[in-house]
């Protein structure tokens, strides 16, 4: 707001308005989704299904929300492969707004979360460390480019499930992991502590 500039309440008329037009737009939702509501009740399977599937495949976002919803267990190539696709959007960057508030994709990030307890969950440690790596330099380099690192906490969460499976194992290769996860962190400061305990451990 300008020096000149001063803010001008609104009359009652206007406030009236708006509230008015607030419960239009209400109203008009309801009577939206009752629609829907019975009209995908009455729709065949198969056209349930079609739709879902083409929702599905041109909105990744929604693919991720029903894939959840329906706890699809994966095999590990398709898990890894939607794993790093889940990361690259979410750490996506552009470089033209270095050291600006870089918008978070939050559920791409809670995808990566889920997807990296669905590695843990099928016993693939070794491809999940692996992957955490490369997530490591993708999202440690977004929150160097940012200059409040608002996606800190989702960074760390993404990699909690893999944490969590990591406490009891081989310490040796656990330590080599997490030199190789400090290593990849550009700003030095993502899962800091937990790191630094395995990075030190001694050899069994």
């Amino acid at each position: 707001m300008g020096r000149r500039e001063r803010y001008i309440p609104p009359t009652p008329e206007q406030l009236l308005e708006l509230q008015q037009a607030e419960l239009i737009k209400l109203r008009l939702a309801d009577q939206r989704r009752s629609l829907m509501e019975k009209a995908l009740r009455k729709a065949p399977k198969e056209t349930l299904v079609r739709l879902l599937l083409d929702w599905s495949e041109n909105d990744v976002s929604a693919g991720w929300r029903i894939e959840g919803a329906l706890q699809i267990t994966k095999p590990i190539e398709l898990l890894l492969h939607d794993l790093r696709r889940a990361i690259a959007i979410a750490t996506q960057v552009d470089e033209r707004k270095w050291n600006r508030d870089v918008p978070v994709d939050y559920a791409a990030y809670a995808e990566v979360r889920r997807l990296m307890g669905q590695m843990v969950s099928a016993d693939a440690i070794a491809e999940a460390m692996e992957v955490a790596i490369e997530f490591m330099e993708l999202a440690s380099y977004q929150l160097e480019c940012s200059d409040e690192g608002m996606m800190l906490e989702e960074i760390e969460e993404g990699l909690q499930p893999l944490l969590a499976a990591l406490a009891d194992y081989n310490s040796t290769q656990r330590a080599l992991w997490a030199i190789q996860m400090q290593n990849a962190d550009s700003v030095g400061s993502v899962c800091w502590k937990k790191l630094q305990e395995w990075s030190r451990s001694p050899p069994p």
